[in-house]
C-alpha cells in the first residue's frame, strides 16, 4: 500500500506520523463478554509485541501462501490460524486445537478516528447535541480535509484538542447517548493476563546475536522492544571485547547508511515533502529503498539514542 502510494506521488504515508502509526497501535478484542485492550508494537517483519498491564508477548507470525498465518507465542506455542471476516466479527481457527468468534467492538458513545490524521476542528461545541450521522470533526490527512460522522445521537464530549495528531481508532470524543439502551455492556479487563506460553515471563534476550538483531531492527526503523540505550549496553556486556570494533563498525555503517541518502536530497534546507520527492526521482525503480529512508528517519530519536550509546 505504501510503495503504491509513493508511485502516485502520495507523500503523506512517508511522514514520522505515519510511520508511527504503523509501528505502534492499539488493539482491542471482545471475547466472553471482556474486552482487551492491547498495545501493539511492530518490532520486526515478522514480529509484533502485545502489551496488557504489566505484560508483554512476543508473537512472531507468518503468513502463508494459503492466506493461513504461521503464528508463535512465547517460548513454547505455535499454532497456524485461520481467519475468516465475518458480519458478527473475526473467526478465527486454530488447526488442530478450536474455533473462536471474535465479534465486533462497537459503543455508540466512543467516537472514533477512522484514519491516521491531525485534527483539524470539531464542528459542534463541547456540550452539545450531536445528530447520527452528523459531522462532528475535521481531520486532515494527505493533504486533504475529511470529516468525520457521529455513530449516534447524542451530547458530545471533545476528548481532544484542534491540532492533535490521532491514528485510526483513537478516540475523538465520547457520547452521552440520547437512547443509552443502544450499549451493550462489555467489561474492560483488569488484572494479570497470565498465558501459559509465557508463564514466566519470557525468556530474556542475553545473547549478543539476538541482540545485535535488536539493534539493527531500531536502526531500520521498527519499534524498540526495550530502551535502545539499555540494549546496546547489554550488547557489549554480552559480546566479548574483541568483536567490539566490529560491533561499533557495524551500528554506525547502518545508521549512516540511512542518515547519507537523507542529506543528499534534504542538504539545501528544503522541507521533508521535497525532500522526498527528490529522493523518490532518485530511486524512481526501487522505491523501496525511499519507504525504508522514511522509516527508518521515522524513528530518528531511537537511532541517535543507539549512536550515542554506542560511542
Amino acid at each position: 500500500e505504501i510503495l503504491a502510494s509513493v508511485g502516485k506521488g502520495q507523500l503523506g504515508l512517508l511522514s514520522a506520523t505515519a510511520f508511527s502509526a504503523l509501528n505502534a497501535f492499539p488493539v482491542e478484542i471482545a471475547f466472553e463478554g471482556m474486552k482487551y485492550s492491547f498495545q501493539v508494537r511492530r518490532a520486526g517483519t515478522d514480529l509484533l509485541l502485545f502489551s496488557i498491564g504489566k505484560r508483554t508477548i512476543k508473537a512472531k507470525i507468518l503468513e502463508r501462501p494459503d492466506g493461513s498465518y504461521f503464528v508463535s507465542v512465547g517460548d513454547n506455542s505455535t499454532m497456524t490460524i485461520f481467519g475468516t471476516d465475518e458480519a458478527l466479527g473475526l473467526r478465527l481457527r486454530m488447526e488442530g486445537t478450536a474455533t473462536i468468534m471474535l465479534p465486533t467492538l462497537y459503543d455508540p458513545s466512543e467516537l472514533r478516528s477512522e484514519f491516521n490524521g491531525k485534527i483539524v476542528r470539531y464542528l459542534q461545541d463541547d456540550g452539545a447535541m450531536v445528530k447520527e450521522g452528523q459531522s462532528y470533526v475535521e481531520l486532515e490527512a494527505m493533504k486533504m480535509i475529511m470529516p468525520v460522522k457521529a455513530t449516534a445521537a447524542g451530547r458530545i464530549t471533545h476528548t481532544r484538542g484542534a491540532g492533535s495528531i490521532v491514528g485510526a481508532g483513537e478516540l475523538l470524543g465520547a457520547l452521552e447517548l440520547a437512547d443509552p439502551t443502544q450499549v451493550k455492556k462489555i467489561l474492560p479487563f483488569e488484572g494479570d493476563f497470565a498465558m501459559k506460553a509465557v508463564a514466566d515471563g519470557g525468556k530474556k534476550e542475553t545473547d549478543s546475536a539476538d541482540l545485535m538483531s535488536q539493534v539493527q531492527l531500531m536502526l531500520d526503523g521498527y519499534a524498540p522492544q526495550q530502551d535502545p540505550a539499555s540494549t546496546v549496553q547489554q550488547l557489549f556486556l554480552a559480546a566479548p571485547p574483541y568483536v567490539y570494533t566490529e560491533l561499533a563498525k557495524g551500528i554506525l555503517h547502518r545508521y549512516l547508511a540511512v542518515e547519507q541518502e537523507w542529506v543528499a536530497v534534504a542538504s539545501n534546507n528544503v522541507g521533508p515533502d521535497q525532500a522526498f520527492s527528490a529522493l523518490i526521482a532518485k530511486n524512481k525503480d526501487a522505491l523501496e529503498k525511499v519507504v525504508a529512508v522514511a522509516m527508518a528517519r521515522g524513528q530518528l530519536a531511537a537511532r541517535n539514542e543507539i549512536v550515542l550509546s554506542t560511542l
